[in-house]
């Protein structure tokens, strides 16, 4: 016996009403899935753009502060000031010409002493000072630099072995710190950036 000839499509729209139903239903929750997807991306994208936002503004104040403050530090030290420190450090060598003896006598000490701790005064007065208010970090590095120059300068004109007279001895004592501070302070003061 032969056997019946099965027509699938019609089967097929034979099938139960519910096989329509289930697809449309399918249909529908994917539609729902992806729309829920899509919001939710659109909402971190929204979270994750914000951020960035607030980050990059964050970034651009900080640079707009650190401009101002270079800016006045240009305006209000450098410009107006960098003389006094220049002035500062050529006094310093006048220290040679002062110097025209093997011993220095007490008196003589003293007042090369003083000298030099007066114009350290009249430099912190006229220049270190205004750093302050800017930059404390460069204020404190200028200050030490300094101070450590003078406080050289002091021992070295204290010592009574040295015969600071010789040309080579005040070179190795005294004019080679001199040189090796200003280097260094004019490295901190140029070097400054805003921060």
């Amino acid at each position: 016996m032969p056997l019946p000839k099965i027509d699938s499509l019609k089967i097929l729209s034979q099938s139960s009403p519910d096989s329509g139903s289930f697809l449309s239903d399918a249909a529908d929750w994917a539609n729902v899935l992806v729309a829920a997807f899509a919001f939710f991306f659109s909402i971190y994208t929204y979270h994750s753009q914000r951020k960035k936002d607030r980050e990059n503004n964050l970034e651009t104040q900080k640079q707009q502060e650190k401009n101002i403050r270079l800016q006045w530090y240009k305006d209000v030290v450098i410009s107006p000031r960098v003389d006094k420190l220049n002035h500062f450090f050529n006094q310093l060598h006048t220290l040679r010409n002062q110097i025209t003896t093997p011993d220095l006598d007490n008196d003589t000490k003293i007042e090369l002493i003083d000298f030099c701790k007066n114009e350290l005064s009249s430099l912190r007065k006229e220049f270190i000072d205004f750093i302050l208010p800017i930059n404390a970090v460069l204020y404190e590095k200028i200050k030490q630099e300094l101070d450590n120059l003078i406080d050289s300068l002091t021992q070295t004109i204290d010592n009574d072995t040295l015969k600071l007279n010789n040309p080579v001895v005040y070179e190795a004592h005294i004019n080679s710190h001199i040189v090796k501070t200003y280097t260094n302070v004019f490295t901190f003061v140029f070097s400054y950036e805003g921060n």
